[in-house]
């Protein structure tokens, strides 16, 4: 019986001294609260893994399609003690960088007073709470771009916090996949939703 509560004591020694040089080093464990951080970074970010569009020779979209949808998860909550958003930026534009992988070119766009698709404010702001959602092919088009697209890209949002998804649709087949922006809500290491984008 010494000896069991001898290697439990050795155990508990063992346990708290790891403990301590964890706290002592600093280890961040990822986990952050809504009200844990009041410094913004004025832009956050999320990965498009993969989007594609193709035209004909006239221009318009045929079979394989992209539809994306970009939402700002912002919205304060009255009733919530959690959910405490002062000092955060919570609404702007949105820029989206895309690389097609064929030609090796990079595409970009941001939201204005004629932006493609649904959701955004007259400006082309994103409100909180609110959804911008569009068709690839409108946005290549804006940018001035009517050539094939296969490739991913970058969504950066001109607030603190952006969330999204890309729904690749194959017509001629019926296929279709959805996919999460990356990261998305709840994971990596941002305190709110996507990636703080850090400008040396």
């Amino acid at each position: 019986m010494s000896t069991f509560r001898a290697l439990l004591v050795f155990i508990a020694i063992i346990f708290l001294a790891g403990s301590f040089t964890a706290f002592a080093e600093g280890i961040d464990t990822g986990s952050r609260s809504f009200s844990g951080a009041f410094v913004t970074t004025e832009q956050t970010a999320v990965f498009v893994t993969f989007a594609a569009s193709f035209f004909d020779s006239g221009g318009d979209a045929v079979p394989v399609a992209t539809a994306i949808s970009v939402s700002n998860p912002l919205v304060w909550d009255p009733m919530s003690p959690i959910l405490d958003l002062s000092g955060y930026d919570t609404e702007g534009t949105v820029e989206v960088y895309l690389w097609d992988q064929a030609a090796g070119d990079m595409i970009s766009y941001e939201t204005s007073d004629d932006s493609v698709g649904n959701g955004l404010d007259p400006d082309g702001i994103l409100a909180a709470g609110g959804t911008w959602t569009f068709l690839l092919s409108d946005l290549l088009v804006a940018a001035g771009w009517t050539q094939d697209f296969t490739g991913f890209g970058w969504i950066v949002a001109n607030f603190d916090g952006v969330a999204a998804s890309h729904t690749v649709v194959v017509t001629g087949v019926g296929f279709s996949q959805a996919f999460h922006g990356t990261p998305a809500v709840g994971q990596g290491f941002s305190g709110i939703a996507g990636l703080p984008v850090s400008v040396p």
